[in-house]
């Protein structure tokens, strides 16, 4: 009974200092990371780019223009922009 105790007495001992060096390691990361994160503000303004898709009166795709692809990012702007569930190629079945 007497090893048992000792032993959970360690335990918990090496489980709280264990949390206690997570929870400063947490913390500090956050406090190297927090200064080059960008504002709520500039994250809530997303604009999303769909690429221009040309296709023939047959329905077949002939080239597609733009840069930036944004893949499911807001499924509810797309709809809202009327790009009828397609995105970068990618359908939604």
């Amino acid at each position: 009974m007497r090893i048992f105790l000792r032993l959970l007495r360690y335990s918990l001992i090496l489980f709280v200092c264990g949390a206690a060096f997570a929870a400063i390691g947490i913390g500090v990361a956050y406090w190297l990371i927090a200064p080059r994160l960008p504002s709520v503000e500039s994250l809530k303004d997303v604009r999303l780019q769909v690429p221009l898709r040309v296709y023939t009166t047959e329905a077949k795709l002939v080239a597609t223009f733009g840069q930036k692809c944004v893949f499911e990012l807001l499924r509810f702007r797309l709809a809202r922009i009327g790009a009828r569930g397609v995105a970068c190629g990618h359908a939604r079945r």
